[in-house]
């Protein structure tokens, strides 16, 4: 089963991604998507573990810029109550699709890091928040409001496109120049959805995240950096 929310997204937000619905799929589906979707899952599925040792229950789980469900889904098919917000109307029509074949229960909720207030206030006990930062304005207010959703003792995962493995990956595919071109620059492409976005780094992450007062309980390149 699942349940459409009714907060709208900012005027125009996730038309970007609707528009490149199909080439997401295209990456999602082709080798090195489903690797990334793999390692993630495995990755949560630890701290998932862990926090339901402690408190005996589904978890209560947040999913902001969740798309198409993609990590959500897995989620709630295990039983976990999970929300996943988005602004695309498309991706989420496509998280409820993934859902009802799963025989999943997902609440969507058409909105942003923007309105998290009205989604959930201290009562989550993991958001995930996967590659999204990139694509905001203040990443360092953003982060705020996620630590914002979380109960004590909640963890917060986090995954940004690391800018190390694009220098690296541009060294292999293009060579040298092309190389030290990507280390110069201050913002990367995203190419699925047609757009560049700000290189963020781990570091940054993190040290935001400790002085907020959150430790790193696990880190790993490709996956999330989670901290509780």
């Amino acid at each position: 089963m699942t349940t459409a929310g009714t907060t709208p997204p900012p005027d125009g937000a996730g038309d970007r991604f609707d528009a490149h619905l199909e080439q997401w799929r295209t990456w999602a589906d082709a080798p090195w998507g489903r690797i990334r979707f793999a390692v993630v899952a495995a990755v949560l599925g630890r701290h998932v573990d862990a926090l339901g040792e402690r408190l005996t229950r589904p978890l209560r789980v947040l999913d902001v810029g969740g798309g198409d469900g993609r990590d959500a889904v897995s989620l709630a098919a295990a039983g976990h109550r999970v929300t996943l917000v988005d602004t695309a109307e498309g991706m989420l029509a496509e998280a409820r699709r993934r859902a009802s074949e799963a025989g999943a229960a997902l609440e969507t909720v058409a909105g942003s890091l923007d309105d998290l207030t009205a989604v959930a206030s201290g009562d989550v006990d993991l958001t995930l928040c996967h590659f999204v930062l990139q694509y905001r304005p203040d990443p360092a207010r953003d982060l705020s409001r996620l630590v914002a959703t979380l109960r004590p003792g909640g963890r917060l995962s986090v995954i940004a496109p690391n800018p190390v493995g694009r220098v690296l990956m541009r060294l292999t595919r293009e060579g040298p120049r092309a190389a030290l071109e990507e280390q110069a620059r201050d913002d990367m492409e995203a190419a699925t959805f047609g757009t560049t976005v700000r290189r963020l780094t781990s570091a940054e992450v993190v040290g935001e995240l400790v002085a907020q007062g959150l430790r790193v309980v696990g880190s790993t390149a490709g996956a999330p950096p989670t901290t509780c």
